[in-house]
C-alpha cells in the first residue's frame, strides 16, 4: 500500500502502490528519465533474497528493448525464493472489488467505515484511489493521507528552498504538490516577484521564472509536432445562432439540469461528424483511418495548461447527458482527478474561447487527429432580412483541417451540416 513512486504520463501522473510486502531492494529508474512501457524501475523482494539472485533477476528480465517490436513487453516472473505476503484482512472483506480498489484505499475506506459504493472512481485503470476515498468522505482521511498529498521530491525541495507547502497550490491529481509547484512558490514571495540575476534577453530582465511543468512540455511539443508536420488550412463560417438560444431558454426551464450554448454546439459537431465521415479521421504515412463514432476532444483551460478529455459517443447522446459529461469531466479536470482514459482517444476536437470574449480565433490541431472546431463569441451583427436591416445573434467558427487527410471541399461540407443543425436545431434533439 505504500507509494513507490509516481509515473508522469502526457498530462496525467500515475501513482504506483506496493501490491505485496517487501524492501526495494534496487532503484533502477532515474527520476526525470523518460522509460517505455513495460521498463523495469526497481526490484522490491524480501530482506532474505541474496543480492546475486536479485543481479541474476535484472539480467534476464526481458524488457521492451528485447521484446519483440509487436510483443508487448511480459510482467518479470517472481523472483525465486519470494513469495507474496499474504493478503491483508482488508483485501479479504473487500475480495468483491478484486483490483478495482488499491491497496491503501481499501484500508482507509475500512478503518474509516466509507461506503464503496458511493465512491467514484478516477484512479489508475479504473481503480479507487485513496483520492476517491476521501471524496466521497468529503475530508482528508488519516496522516498517510495528508503525508500522500505531497511527493517526495516536492517536499525535499521545499525543504531546500524554506517554502512552507500549507501555502503553495498542487497542480497535481487531487491537489497533489509536485516539485514544479513549489518553484513557483518559492519564486513568488508574499512580498513581490524575486528578480532574475542578470538578463535572459538583451535590454529585458525577466522578473520571474517558473519551471516548465510535464504538462506544459507535453503541449509545447506536441503543437510544434501538429504545426510542422501536419499542413493546417483554415476554414471558417458565420452561423445564425437564434433559433439554438431560443431552444436553449426553452430546455432549461423545463430541465432540472442546465444546458448550455457549448453542449448544444458540442452535439452538432458530433452529428456533423458523422454526416461528413471525411472528416472524422487521422492520418497515418500508410493509411488514412475513418472512424464511425464520434468521439470529441473538449478543450478545457487549466491554470496550468490545456486539457482535452474525450466525450464519447457523441452522435449517440441526448443534448442532456452531454451537459451532465462535459460538467463532470470539467469538475475533475480542476480537481486534477482526470484519468488516462479520460485523455485517450478521441477523432475530432472542439475548442470554445466564446465565453472569454474572442470573437474569432485559429486552432491548431490535436495529433493525430486531422481536424478542430474553434469557437467564437455569439455577437450581434447586422443581416438583411425581408428587405430591412436587422440585428441577429450570430457565431463564428474556425474549422483547421490536416490537409494530408482532408481537402477544402469536405472541411466545407461539415461546416454546412454544422450550420444546418444549429440554425436548425431542433433536429438536435432527435
Amino acid at each position: 500500500g505504500d507509494e513507490l513512486l509516481e509515473i508522469e504520463t502526457d498530462k496525467v501522473t500515475n501513482f504506483y502502490e506496493a501490491e505485496y510486502d517487501g524492501v526495494l531492494r534496487r532503484r533502477i529508474g532515474e527520476e526525470g528519465t523518460i522509460y517505455p512501457v513495460g521498463a523495469l524501475l526497481g526490484v522490491v523482494a524480501e530482506a532474505g533474497v541474496s543480492d546475486e539472485e536479485i543481479d541474476g533477476f535484472i539480467r534476464e528480465f526481458a524488457g521492451p528493448a528485447e521484446a519483440a517490436e509487436d510483443t508487448p513487453s511480459p510482467a518479470p516472473a517472481p523472483m525465486a525464493g519470494y513469495a507474496p505476503a499474504p493478503a491483508p484482512n482488508v483485501e479479504t472483506q473487500l475480495a468483491a472489488l478484486k483490483h478495482e480498489i488499491s491497496p491503501i484505499a481499501a484500508r482507509v475506506a475500512l478503518a474509516e467505515g466509507v461506503d464503496l459504493s458511493r465512491v467514484v472512481a478516477t484512479g489508475r485503470l479504473g481503480r479507487i484511489s485513496l483520492a476517491d476515498v476521501e471524496k466521497a468522505a468529503g475530508r482528508p482521511l488519516g496522516a498517510k493521507a495528508r503525508r500522500a498529498n505531497v511527493s517526495p521530491r516536492a517536499r525535499k525541495l521545499a525543504l531546500e528552498k524554506g517554502v512552507d507547502l500549507s501555502s503553495v497550490h498542487g497542480s497535481g491529481h487531487a491537489g497533489r504538490i509536485h516539485a514544479a509547484d513549489v518553484v513557483v512558490a518559492a519564486n513568488r514571495p508574499a512580498m513581490g516577484v524575486r528578480p532574475l540575476a542578470g538578463n535572459v534577453h538583451v535590454g529585458a530582465a525577466a522578473s520571474r521564472a517558473e519551471a516548465n511543468s510535464a504538462m506544459r512540455r507535453t503541449i509545447a511539443r506536441r503543437l510544434v509536432q501538429s504545426k510542422t508536420t501536419a499542413p493546417h488550412i483554415y476554414l471558417r463560417a458565420s452561423i445564425a445562432m437564434g433559433e439554438a438560444m431560443r431552444l436553449r431558454e426553452g430546455l432549461n426551464k423545463r430541465l432540472s439540469s442546465k444546458v448550455s450554448i457549448n453542449d448544444l454546439l458540442v452535439r452538432a459537431a458530433g452529428l456533423a461528424l458523422v454526416e461528413t465521415p471525411e472528416v472524422n479521421v487521422q492520418y497515418t504515412d500508410d493509411s488514412t483511418l475513418y472512424f464511425d463514432q464520434a468521439d470529441i476532444c473538449v478543450a478545457i483551460a487549466l491554470p496550468q495548461g490545456l486539457v482535452a478529455p474525450v466525450l464519447r459517443g457523441v452522435d449517440k447522446k441526448p443534448v442532456t447527458q452531454i451537459a451532465e459529461e462535459i460538467r463532470a469531466l470539467a469538475e475533475r479536470a480542476r480537481a486534477g482527478g482526470l484519468t488516462s482514459d479520460d485523455l485517450a482517444g478521441g477523432t475530432f476536437s472542439v475548442s470554445n474561447l466564446g465565453m472569454f470574449g474572442i470573437e474569432s480565433f485559429d486552432a491548431v490541431i490535436n495529433p493525430p487527429q486531422a481536424a478542430i472546431l474553434a469557437v467564437g463569441a455569439i455577437t450581434d451583427k447586422a443581416v438583411r432580412v425581408d428587405g430591412r436591416i436587422d440585428l441577429q445573434p450570430s457565431m463564428s467558427v474556425t474549422l483547421s483541417c490536416d490537409h494530408r487527410a482532408i481537402d477544402g471541399a469536405a472541411g466545407a461540407r461539415y461546416l454546412a451540416s454544422l450550420k444546418a443543425l444549429l440554425e436548425n436545431p431542433v433536429s438536435l434533439m432527435i
